[in-house]
C-alpha cells in the first residue's frame, strides 16, 4: 500500500508523529514557509479552482447568489445601517459615558458594578429612530435620542431579560 492510498486523517496522523519525533531528536523538519509556487503551478490551482467553481462565479451565479441574500435579509430582517452611523458618532459616545456616570457605573436592575455593561434605550432606538424618519441629520439633532434621562445603565444579563433586547427577537424576554 503506498502513501496515497491510505486515508487522510491516517496520514496526516502519521506526519505528526513523524514531526514530533524528529522535533524530539533535535531534527527541524522543512518547512514550505517563505517557498513560493512556480508559475505552472499556481496557473493548475487557479484552474482547479474554476472548475470546482470555488474561485470565480459566473454572472449568473453571481446575479442567483444577490437574489438569495436579497430574499433572506427580507425574511429575517436587517440591522439598520443607520444604527450603525449613529453608534460610531462623538454624540452616541457622550451619551452613552453620561448614562454609565450618571448610573455610577452600576447595573440599575441588579445592582452589579464593574465587568461589563451595556447603556440602553428606555424608549427604544429603532422607534426613536422611526420618529426621524430614518434620516440620519434628523436623528443627531433629535433630542429625545440624546436624552440621558432616556438611557439607563444594565448588565448584559439585565439588558438580555428586557422586552425590547434585540427588538424582541429572543425568546427568553417574550412575554
Amino acid at each position: 500500500m503506498s502513501w496515497m492510498d491510505l486515508p487522510l486523517k491516517k496520514r496526516i496522523k502519521i506526519a505528526k508523529k513523524i514531526s514530533i519525533t524528529l522535533k524530539r531528536k533535535g531534527i527541524r523538519p522543512p518547512s514550505n514557509k517563505g517557498k513560493s509556487f512556480s508559475k505552472e503551478h499556481v496557473n493548475k490551482i487557479i484552474e482547479a479552482k474554476r472548475k470546482n467553481g470555488s474561485l470565480y462565479h459566473t454572472p449568473e451565479r453571481t446575479k442567483k447568489i444577490q437574489k438569495a441574500r436579497k430574499v433572506f435579509y427580507d425574511k429575517v430582517g436587517r440591522k439598520s445601517k443607520l444604527v450603525d452611523r449613529l453608534k460610531r458618532t462623538k454624540k452616541y459616545r457622550k451619551w452613552r459615558i453620561g448614562v454609565f456616570e450618571r448610573d455610577n457605573y452600576t447595573c440599575v436592575k441588579c445592582g452589579k458594578s464593574g465587568g461589563y455593561i451595556e447603556a440602553d434605550h428606555i424608549i427604544p432606538k429603532a422607534y426613536l429612530i422611526k420618529l426621524c424618519d430614518n434620516n440620519y441629520s434628523k436623528c443627531l439633532k433629535f433630542k429625545p435620542l440624546w436624552s440621558i434621562d432616556n438611557g439607563r445603565t444594565l448588565c448584559k444579563k439585565c439588558h438580555r431579560e428586557t422586552p425590547t433586547f434585540g427588538n424582541g427577537k429572543y425568546g427568553n424576554n417574550k412575554k
